[in-house]
């Protein structure tokens, strides 16, 4: 009897409880840079050559990435590709940010524990976004280190990553430069 009651009063409770509505937040327009992103959705074929050390032959290798669009204001690419027996993938999004002015993004992916986050600019003819990120060295463990991606647009079926490291004295150094093509 008594859990009876409690229960009549516990509903009574809840019933005469008021709610407040908030009324969602204003959608964000999208911007000429959030059509710049949008540029990129797609399936896209990667393919590289990379110097494993000084005059020994490049690694050639071949994988992919696929980007999609979520609404008309955020970009996330996955990309996959195997090197001999290790599977590697990763995940990038990327949006622009009015209020700060810049585009705004991630990366992570399958042989790493630290969450990258972009900021970047585009160039003044628009066919590049620089992103910067500040990540763990590959050349000093324990140290962190500046890095950028430069992703130029070439045609509107090609596309170019230049990925590049800040040194101690200020200058870059690139590390890995990927073209990829529409599929």
């Amino acid at each position: 009897m008594r859990l009876a009651a409690l229960l009549l009063l516990l509903a009574a409770s809840c019933a005469s409880t008021t709610t407040t509505t908030h009324p969602a937040p204003p959608a964000t327009p999208a911007s000429a840079e959030h059509d710049w992103l949008m540029q990129l959705v797609g399936d896209w074929e990667a393919v590289s050559e990379m110097e494993a050390e000084a005059g020994a032959e490049p690694t050639r290798w071949v994988g992919t990435e696929d980007i999609d669009a979520i609404g008309a204001l955020w970009v996330v690419a996955e990309g996959e590709v195997d090197f001999g027996e290790e599977h590697f993938e990763s995940r990038m999004t990327l949006g622009y940010d009015p209020e700060q002015r810049c585009f705004v993004g991630t990366w992570i992916d399958s042989v790493q524990s630290h969450l990258w986050n972009y900021r970047g600019q585009l160039d003044a003819d628009q066919r590049a976004l620089t992103l910067e990120a500040q990540g763990p060295s590959i050349v000093e463990p324990g140290r962190t280190t500046l890095y950028r991606d430069r992703i130029e647009l070439v045609t509107p079926d090609h596309k170019r990553l230049v990925s590049a490291m800040r040194e101690d004295d200020g200058t870059w150094t690139t590390y890995m430069e990927v073209d990829y093509y529409r599929r």
